[in-house]
């Protein structure tokens, strides 16, 4: 097998990074300790606890709890402020460290996705099951363990929550370099000034001075420029490039990917995209941002003359300054909004 190159493996770790931070806070894991305190404080005193065995909950560990005078909430999770949150049931299972397809097996609910997500309710003939389980997880390691300090509180909604995202993760390196490009794209051409407004995926037309980048990134579909040209986000290419009267100036593919032996599949989509674009528009000019180059890969780019630049994912986003403003301007470029460099 072929060793993989130290900045591959460097990259790799950067897309994973920006992956996970995103998706803490697209699947609501920052900040759902102090939901959970809120919504616990409105409910305090609605929530009656005194069949408490029934809902899975040990004597030995509803002691510890309030010898250290926590508000049960905190800790265990009640029906009925399930009923009343039920978003708030991915606290409960990061508590009890069960994975969401390890509580849809314990307890038979077909999807957790939309009930923690989308705060879709439990079906009711769940409910009991699901209390208990949960409450019979936490009473174990709370009681082995001891007190749940407030950092330990977190470090287990954190530790569980990056055993799902890392699960995500394994099928998504290729996307993620796909948004981290398409971001830095973004920012360049909004510091620059020379954004009209955005389309996203749902048709909706924002101005850009309104574009929240970090929330809206993966809903874009078109950005169309000051001078009227624009950019169509897709598959095959990624980005094409558009002038006013709606002919294609330039296509932009992004290939990421530690896998050398994969490299040339990779290659094999990019040609077909960017053939695809050259037929037709014999003037238009391509860009290749990539992981991996093998030598034989890098040869048949050149015999294929299908690609007239090639940038390296690596240097793009490991702040290397002067390769990111080339790789930006010459986009830039390709949108007419400079002059051409000789």
């Amino acid at each position: 097998m072929a060793k993989i190159p130290k900045e591959i493996e460097e990259e790799s770790y950067l897309l994973k990074s920006t992956f996970f931070f995103r998706k803490l806070n697209d699947l609501n894991y920052v900040g759902i300790d102090g939901r959970v305190k809120k919504a616990a404080a409105k409910l305090k005193d609605d929530l009656n606890w005194e069949g408490r065995s029934n809902l899975g909950i040990s004597e030995e560990a509803w002691s510890i709890l309030k010898s250290n005078e926590i508000n049960p909430c905190r800790i265990f999770v009640h029906p009925t402020f399930l009923r009343t949150y039920p978003s708030l049931l991915k606290y409960y299972r990061c508590l009890a460290m069960i994975p969401q397809k390890g509580l849809m097996k314990l307890v038979g609910i077909g999807s957790l996705k939309d009930i923690e997500e989308k705060s879709k309710d439990i079906p009711e003939s769940k409910i009991s099951s699901t209390v208990k389980t949960l409450n019979e997880f936490i009473s174990s390691v709370l009681t082995i363990n001891g007190w749940y300090k407030e950092e330990c509180l977190k470090a287990m909604v954190y530790s569980t929550a990056g055993t799902t995202i890392d699960g995500s993760w394994r099928n998504k390196i290729g996307e993620e370099g796909e948004r981290v490009v398409k971001e830095i794209l973004v920012k360049a051409l909004l510091k620059n000034n020379e954004v009209s407004y955005f389309i996203m995926k749902n048709d909706d037309k924002i101005e850009f001075n309104e574009f929240e980048q970090l929330d809206k990134i993966d809903e874009l579909r078109s950005i169309f420029l000051t001078n009227s040209y624009s950019i169509v986000f897709r598959s095959e290419p990624d980005g094409t490039i558009l002038s006013p009267s709606g002919e294609v100036t330039g296509g932009i593919e992004v290939k990421a990917g530690i896998d050398p032996a994969a490299a040339l599949e990779r290659l094999g989509a990019m040609f077909k995209s960017f053939d695809n674009i050259k037929q037709t528009y014999p003037k238009a000019q391509t860009v290749l941002v990539a992981s991996c180059l093998t030598n034989e890969v890098e040869a048949r780019i050149r015999e294929s003359q299908a690609v007239n630049f090639t940038f390296m994912l690596t240097d793009i986003t490991m702040n290397k300054r002067s390769v990111e403003a080339r790789f930006v301007n010459k986009i830039r470029e390709m949108c007419g909004l400079i002059h051409k460099r000789l």
